[in-house]
């Protein structure tokens, strides 16, 4: 495991996300980038194995040169100290897998949403020379938001160069693999066409067309049988049932011939009205073709084997003979013989067999394994939580139990888990529709706000499932738009801003303004202090705005004091002497001659000053330019 180490002193690896037939993916940052980046791991026991390494720079390289909004970015490739990795485009979200699990059957809509996303990466894919050749929902991710993007070109071939799976090594996922590539053929685009419609009919239905107890079973269902009719399990229009079985035709040929037309069908399948049903077309000389196919001799063989047919005819089974003839005549013997008595009994009582365990097959199966021991059948129907529909739940006689030559037997298969009828919800309340809902027994019920002018919690659309739609209550999710009100307004800050200009924006937002005053040591008056709601506020259209303005800093208070001032008198015979006291308070700026006094005797002045709270009066006394006394009034 890599988590919290270094990768090439740039990725630090946070945890593992998930993992593939060859490697690990694990999200890390990038501190390059500074963004979050999912890092492709080769798995070690393929860190020797020069075929594998082949494989995935081969992925890398291929992948590196697609750019397409529904096709995960590569960003970088490398090795380091055996570790071969890469960096791709980290996706929150989901796999298409886990999303039909969730949410299928996938409305028909929402589907032809998803699809046409996919076919678009397909199409600039095989346009840029590459094949996927393992398009399944598992290597298809899908945001929140409904995004989607196709994924893990692992094993993907550029047309103009040298695969190197030469063989008839058969790469991909069986329940999405098409006939040539079951057959060990080589993958072409039409190859991905067939897995784009086998995806298509698992998004409409929530289940695959083909399944089996082995790989090879599975194979040879797509080898073999047509693929069921999509209106078997569910309703969608004809168009897009005709897009499904075009798709998975058996033969390459009658299939799309470019994921465009594919594409091009999606686009306009919900508008065309009565379409008839598609229909592959008659061909000349289709009496006996010898095609080469997997076989059920594969399943003793090894994992890796394909083995190859071409048509011989398989031996022809044994027929079981009745023999009844030589039965009827030995009960005519025996009666002629005196022995009737005893023999008649015994030879014409109905013969005991065992009832077979047929419980969790399908239903065909059961009947069939059934009527082979000589049991009639009766069949029953129950709904199930447990037993997948249309296989079977229970049989009556039991299991084991020996019973009559036929006997009749009751098969119960499953109907599937119960459904109910959804309804429409829209105008309603979203609380007392989720209590409604999760006491039908939905366990997932989900809403998407948005504003709106009509009341807050009112439902404004019902996203899934479709109103009157059949569903199982605990594997539905329910989604709802509901209201969250009239829309708000993410409110500025205001703080320094002039009032024209507040004023301007807050009623061009369909505020009302109120306006008071303070004062302010920091903001200069005229200037916007504070406002209430507070900034980055969500607040209504209509709500009231205050804001206040600055007064500037307010005047601090003052005192008045009375300064004295003794002026002694040093001259003789009425000799003039000059004194200048200088002063500096509250009603002064600096320092100036405040009072200028000539006496030829000694004299006492007084002067008033005013002093504010925190500052002090400055004086000083001069005679002839000399001081004689200074000092400070404080407050």
């Amino acid at each position: 495991m890599l988590e919290n180490q270094w990768l090439n002193d740039r990725y630090l690896v946070k945890e593992m996300i998930g993992g593939g037939g060859m490697a690990y993916v694990y999200l890390a940052f990038d501190t390059v980038s500074e963004r979050e980046v999912a890092v492709k791991v080769l798995r070690m026991e393929y860190g020797e194995d020069e075929e594998f390494i082949a494989r995935f720079h081969r992925e890398a390289q291929a992948s590196i040169s697609l750019n397409h909004p529904n096709i995960v970015n590569i960003f970088d490739v490398g090795e380091e100290q055996g570790i071969y990795y890469m960096v791709m485009e980290f996706i929150e979200g989901m796999t298409l897998k886990k999303y039909i699990q969730y949410h299928s059957p996938v409305d028909p809509a929402e589907a032809v949403g998803i699809m046409r996303q996919i076919t678009e990466a397909m199409d600039y894919a095989h346009a840029n020379g590459l094949i996927h050749r393992d398009i399944k929902p598992q290597n298809i991710l899908i945001s929140p938001q409904g995004a989607v993007k196709v994924t893990d070109f692992g094993i993907a071939m550029a047309l103009s160069s040298t695969a190197l799976t030469q063989t008839n090594a058969v790469l991909g996922s069986v329940h999405y693999l098409s006939p040539e590539q079951a057959r060990g053929g080589t993958a072409t685009r039409r190859s991905d066409i067939y897995s784009l419609g086998i995806v298509l009919f698992e998004l409409l239905t929530g289940r695959l067309p083909f399944s089996g107890e082995s790989p090879v079973s599975v194979a040879l269902k797509h080898l073999q049988h047509d693929t069921p009719s999509i209106s078997k399990y569910t309703e969608v229009p004809q168009s897009m049932e005709n897009i499904v079985l075009k798709a998975t035709a058996k033969n390459p040929l009658h299939r799309y011939s470019e994921v465009e037309e594919m594409d091009e069908d999606l686009s306009r399948c919900l508008m065309e009205r009565n379409p008839a049903p598609f229909e592959l077309p008659e061909e000349e000389g289709e009496e006996t073709k010898a095609i080469p196919v997997v076989t059920e001799d594969y399943r003793s063989g090894g994992a890796e084997e394909t083995l190859l047919h071409t048509g011989d005819k398989p031996p022809e089974k044994k027929k079981r003979k009745k023999g009844r003839v030589w039965i009827i005549a030995f009960i005519i013997f025996l009666f002629l013989g005196g022995g009737a008595a005893v023999a008649v009994p015994m030879v014409l009582g109905p013969k005991e067999v065992e009832v077979a365990d047929v419980t969790g097959m399908e239903y065909e199966d059961a009947y069939s394994t059934l009527r082979d021991s000589s049991l009639q059948v009766e069949r029953g129907s129950a709904y199930s939580d447990d037993v997948e529909e249309g296989n079977v739940i229970q049989i009556s006689p039991s299991p084991g139990s020996m019973v009559p030559e036929e006997t009749e037997v009751t098969v119960v298969s499953s109907r599937g888990k119960r459904t109910v009828k959804i309804s429409d919800y829209t105008g309603e309340d979203f609380g007392g529709a989720k209590k409604a809902l999760e006491e039908k027994g939905f366990t997932s019920v989900f809403s998407i706000h948005n504003s709106s002018e009509r009341p807050a919690g009112e439902i404004l659309e019902q996203l899934q499932p479709a109103a009157d739609r059949k569903v199982i209550p605990g594997e539905t999710s329910v989604l709802f738009r509901v209201s969250s009100g009239p829309p708000k307004v993410l409110l500025r800050p205001l703080r320094g801003m002039g009032e024209d200009k507040a004023r301007a924006y807050l009623e061009g937002e369909g505020m009302k303004v109120k306006v008071e005053e303070q004062f302010s040591g920091e903001v200069e008056a005229g200037k916007i202090v504070s406002q209430s709601p507070d900034a980055f506020s969500e607040i209504e259209r209509g709500t009231k705005v205050t804001v206040s303005l600055s007064l500037g800093q307010k005047e601090k208070p003052m005192k008045e004091k009375t300064l004295t001032f003794d002026l002694p008198y040093t001259g003789e015979n009425g000799e003039e002497e000059t004194y200048q006291i200088f002063l500096k308070d509250a009603n002064t700026k600096d320092e100036e001659v405040f009072l200028e006094k000539v006496i030829t005797e000694e004299k006492t002045v007084e002067i008033d000053v005013q002093i504010r709270e925190g500052e002090e009066a400055v004086y000083r006394v001069e005679k002839h330019g000399e001081i004689v006394k200074e000092g400070k009034a404080k407050y």
